[in-house]
């Protein structure tokens, strides 16, 4: 089952990093995440810090869109717009996410399925 992984930004380097390591860190299979990060009109290096991310990694796909400065639903409608995945999950730029996040999320889903 492909999952979309939402994240967008606005000025948020200082708490990527983090972020991207708990993302590279998850124990759902990697070739079935798709990043989508959308940076919301950054003035810092926010933008930059994504594309170098999508540049280095293992995932499905990662796409980095970088818009004019909007409000937070404007970016989230976007983000939503380009995803592929069967499963959205959002994930807040400055939040903290444990190793098995995506895979219990989808656990999740499943069960409501039976």
């Amino acid at each position: 089952m492909l999952v979309s992984v939402c994240v967008i930004a606005y000025n948020e380097v200082e708490y990527l990093e983090d972020l991207f390591n708990d993302i590279n860190n998850q124990t759902y299979d990697h070739s079935k995440i798709e990043l989508i990060l959308v940076d919301n009109g950054s003035t810092d290096s926010t933008l930059k810090a994504m594309n170098n991310f999508a540049d280095n990694n293992d995932f499905y796909s990662t796409k980095v869109i970088s818009r004019e400065r909007g409000n937070q639903a404007q970016g989230w409608n976007t983000a939503f717009l380009n995803t592929k995945g069967d499963i959205i999950i959002k994930i807040d730029a400055h939040g903290k996410i444990p190793n098995n996040f995506i895979e219990n999320n989808v656990d999740v889903i499943l069960q409501g399925e039976n």
